[in-house]
């Protein structure tokens, strides 16, 4: 139970640091969800709402992150979502930065 809730408050804070104003958070702080599921399905909304590359990378890094048998490293992560389907090698140019795939997963995925 303690670990479920820190990942509510580290939610929270996730959702609460996308807006820009005091008002704005101020607001947030009324309609915060009060349970993990809730939580959940807001953060899966926000990754639905983004654009289709993005939708696309935040589903990919949560299924490898989801079905990975341990902790994944920075380097296996961003290179396994470099991996294009039918691709003979990788393509070092299609590399992304961590700081994009964390920022695509919603709080959903961490580094550290």
């Amino acid at each position: 139970m303690t670990l479920a809730r820190f990942l509510l408050a580290k939610l929270h804070i996730e959702s609460l640091s996308t807006k820009n104003t005091i008002t704005g958070v101020r607001e947030a702080l009324k309609h915060l969800p009060k349970n993990l599921h809730d939580s959940y399905d807001i953060v899966m909304q926000r990754i639905e709402a983004q654009n289709e590359e993005d939708r696309k990378t935040a589903r990919s890094a949560l299924t490898w992150v989801a079905n990975a048998k341990r902790s994944l490293t920075v380097s296996e992560i961003t290179v396994a979502l470099a991996i294009e389907p039918d691709a003979q090698r990788l393509d070092e140019d299609n590399i992304l930065d961590i700081g994009i795939i964390l920022a695509v997963c919603a709080g959903l995925v961490i580094w550290g």
